[in-house]
C-alpha cells in the first residue's frame, strides 16, 4: 500500500490502539508532510531499491506517531524521527537475513557489459545492496550513516544507541568484509573506486 494513500485517511496506529482524535491526526498529517521526503531517502539509502520501501516507510510513521507523545524537545523532532526509522530499518534487516541469504547465492549476478548502458547503475545498485545485505544488521546501518549519509561518529552513535568505540568497531569490521566481497566482483568494485562511468 502507498504511504501518501494510507496517510490520506483516518489513521488508526494498530488494531489494539484507539483510532486517533481530529487534532491528533491533523497533527500526525503535519508530522507527515513535514518528515516525509527525509525518512523516504533515509530508507533507499539504508535498503537500497527494495519492494517493502513502502510498508518500512509506513511502520516507521506509525510508531512515530505511536510514540509522539514521548517527544519532550521540538526542536530534536529531526534526529528522534531519525533515530525510530534506524531501529525499523535494522529490526527488519535482522527480520529477514536468512531470506537474503538464500536470494543472494540462487543468482550469480549478470556481467554489466551485457546490460544495456541505462541499465548499469541500476544494476550497479542492487549489486552492491545485494552485498550490503550479508552485513550484520548494526554493522551495515553503521556504514551508511557514516559513508553515504556522512553523519559523524557521534551522530551515528546516538543514532543507534551506542558508544563511539562501538561505531568504530562496527564500521571496521564492515568495511573489512565489504572489501572481502567486492574482492569477488571485481566489476562493482571497479566502478565504486571511480573506475566506471557515472
Amino acid at each position: 500500500m502507498s504511504t501518501i494513500r494510507a496517510w490520506s485517511r483516518p489513521i488508526a496506529v494498530a488494531d489494539e490502539v484507539s483510532p486517533l482524535s481530529d487534532d491528533a491526526v491533523v497533527s500526525a498529517r503535519a508530522l507527515f508532510e513535514r518528515r516525509q521526503r527525509d525518512v523516504n531517502r533515509l530508507v533507499y539509502q539504508l535498503m537500497g531499491p527494495d519492494g517493502d520501501h513502502d510498508d518500512i516507510v509506513q511502520d516507521i510513521f506509525l510508531r512515530i506517531v505511536a510514540r509522539v507523545g514521548t517527544l519532550r524537545d521540538p526542536e530534536r523532532e529531526h534526529a528522534w524521527v531519525t533515530t525510530v526509522a534506524v531501529r525499523v530499518v535494522r529490526n527488519h534487516l535482522r527480520r529477514r537475513k536468512v531470506r537474503r541469504i538464500v536470494e543472494l547465492h540462487a543468482t550469480p549476478p549478470e556481467p554489466i557489459d551485457a546490460v544495456e548502458p541505462r541499465l548499469v547503475a541500476r544494476d550497479l545498485v542492487r549489486r552492491g545492496y545485494r552485498l550490503l545485505d550479508e552485513l550484520a544488521a548494526v554493522d551495515r546501518i553503521v556504514l551508511i550513516l557514516r559513508r553515504v549519509r556522512g553523519c559523524s561518529i557521534d551522530e551515528t552513535a546516538a543514532l543507534c544507541r551506542c558508544s563511539r568505540a562501538t561505531v568504530k568497531r562496527r564500521l571496521q569490521r564492515a568495511e573489512a568484509q565489504l572489501s572481502n566481497r567486492l574482492s569477488a566482483d571485481p566489476e562493482l568494485y571497479e566502478h565504486l573506486a571511480g573506475g566506471g562511468e557515472r
